[in-house]
């Protein structure tokens, strides 16, 4: 039985609470407590409760009512607003005040509506609700999860059931999808990011950083383009260098000089590498054993070419040929003296000739007969140039190696004669690790570095050393031609002493011939005496 009570005779204290979107509007959970104008609670009981909405604290229509009986049980009732007569949620676009009329009269004063309300929960049994009009912010909920927002009659975002995004299009197959459902960002794994068209990966972003350009997701160097192991590979800071195939093809060092070939340019332009014969039908040529004033000549096979120009090539300086050229202008020098060609006769006599291959068979594969470097300074020391190159001191795959925290630690089975702060070369599937430092030697055959990325595999190259040797073989054929002619006047004193044996020689046969002559007539008188004795004697 409903009950009925004097406006005068109640306190209504009401506290808005959480709230929830029903199928038709939302809901708004509110308590309240009625109490007599003594302070006790009244009757319990069911009462008839007028709720209405207001824009404005005081006065004012009300944009909401409804009529609700409600139970009242130690003074205290709860109720869903909209339960009854569905709210409108553009209402709550504006602050709104909560009248509660009970006993004829609205209590006062009225409890303006917090933050909480606005909060509305999201139940997937809601179907369409309109917030601004129609066709405009149309806010639908499917029965799969799949949230979506339409302006003007079209779909412009979503959000489905997997968390999928999508923007300006109707649903995504991944991710985020930015104007259609298959063109935008999607997420492969932890760390790793693609951005795709039509599906497809057309760039991919790996946790270690590396970027592929392409439709593929495992570059295996820093900026790959079209497939894993081609592109542009970083191998130090402010040194760049361009990789096909997983090789590397042109380097650019900080400096600014380009080897093609090389890792280690020597000039602002470095080629190097295998070379090629190269067949013209007509071609003009020079080199650089051609004599002052001999011009070109004309030729249809070139062999070991590193470089093929078809086009012309301008110099705004000096053009060399591949051999050595030495200007040798008696007025550029200050003339010490002849070399003394006995003297050097001597040292040639020094000189150990060896055969001999490179340790690093991948670059050069050939048997040679030649010098050591090292030996020939023993002997002849101004043959010999000492620069700064690498040595393959090590030269073997890593026996075990660890990347921890951007620090590579590298074990060999070879002792690797480093020190902290060596530059060194490593090389990886990855990548070549040229002119990087020695962080910390641990013992004779573990050392670290520092790394960006774990590589698959380690090759620990060598180390760069200040004292590299090198020959002048245009010294040693110096030394050899003035050895030669040394040789060459030794024999003419051989010759000359060599005629005048002989003819005393011819001088001593004639001599001897007249002796043996004498003699034998000589012989021939002793003969006949003796015959002509014996005769008589008979």
């Amino acid at each position: 039985m409903k009950k009925v009570l004097p406006l005068l005779a109640l306190v209504a204290l009401c506290t808005l609470f959480s709230n929830v979107l029903s199928a038709q509007s939302p809901k708004v959970s509110v308590q309240g407590t009625l109490k007599t104008s003594t302070g006790t609670a009244v009757d319990d009981g069911e009462y008839s409760v007028i709720f209405k909405l207001y824009t404005v604290a005081s006065g004012g229509s009300a944009v909401w009512t409804e009529t609700a009986d409600v139970e009242l049980v130690g003074g205290v009732y709860s109720h869903l607003l909209g339960s009854e007569e569905p709210i409108n949620p553009t209402h709550f676009a504006n602050t709104l005040f909560l009248g509660v009329t009970v006993g004829g009269s609205e209590l006062t004063p009225r409890t303006e509506l917090t933050y909480s309300p606005y909060a509305l929960s999201v139940n997937t049994s809601v179907n369409t609700t309109n917030l601004t009009g129609p066709n405009n912010g149309l806010t639908n909920y499917d029965g799969t999860g799949k949230f979506f927002i339409r302006t003007g009659g079209t779909e412009r975002f979503t959000i489905d059931n997997s968390g999928n995004v999508g923007i300006g299009s109707e649903g995504s197959t991944f991710d985020l999808a930015i104007g259609d459902n298959d063109t935008g960002l999607d997420q492969l794994g932890d760390g790793n990011l693609a951005v795709k068209t039509q599906g497809t990966v057309r760039m991919f972003f790996n946790n270690g950083g590396r970027v592929g350009i392409g439709s593929f997701t495992d570059p295996m160097i820093d900026l790959a383009i079209g497939d894993a192991d081609s592109g542009i590979d970083q191998f130090g800071d402010g040194e760049l260098g361009l990789v096909t195939n997983g090789s590397e093809r042109i380097r650019i060092k900080p400096n600014g000089r380009v080897g093609i070939g090389t890792n280690d340019p020597q000039t602002s332009l470095h080629v190097a590498g295998a070379t090629n014969d190269i067949s013209s039908s007509n071609a003009n040529y020079f080199h650089y054993s051609f004599g002052q004033g001999a011009g070109t000549q004309d030729g249809s096979f070139f062999p070991g070419i590193v470089a093929f120009f078809q086009g012309g090539i301008a110099a705004d300086g000096n053009i060399a040929s591949a051999g050595s050229v030495n200007w040798s202008d008696a007025r550029t020098k200050k003339v010490l003296g002849l070399s003394h060609a006995g003297q050097d006769l001597s040292l040639l006599g020094k000189i150990k000739i060896t055969d001999y291959q490179m340790i690093d068979q991948v670059q050069d594969k050939q048997t040679y007969k030649k010098v050591i470097a090292q030996e020939v300074e023993e002997v002849f020391p101004q043959a010999v140039i000492t620069s700064r190159r690498i040595i393959p001191n090590v030269y073997e795959q890593a026996g075990a190696f660890k990347f921890e925290h951007g620090v590579l630690t590298v074990t060999t089975t070879k002792a690797h004669d480093f020190a902290a702060g060596t530059e060194i070369d490593l090389v990886t599937p990855e990548g070549r690790l040229s002119n990087i430092h020695v962080t910390e030697v641990k013992d004779a055959h573990t050392f670290t570095v520092a790394a960006e990325s774990a590589p698959s595999k380690v090759f620990v190259y060598g180390k760069y050393v200040d004292d590299f040797k090198s020959v002048d073989y245009d010294a040693l054929s110096m030394l050899n031609i003035s050895a030669t002619q040394e040789l060459h006047r030794l024999v003419q004193e051989l010759q000359k002493e060599n005629a005048a044996l002989k003819a005393e020689n011819g001088a001593l046969r004639t001599q001897g011939a007249g002796v043996e002559s004498r003699l034998a007539r000589l012989e021939a008188m002793l003969n006949g005496g003796a015959k002509g004795s014996v005769v008589g004697e008979k």
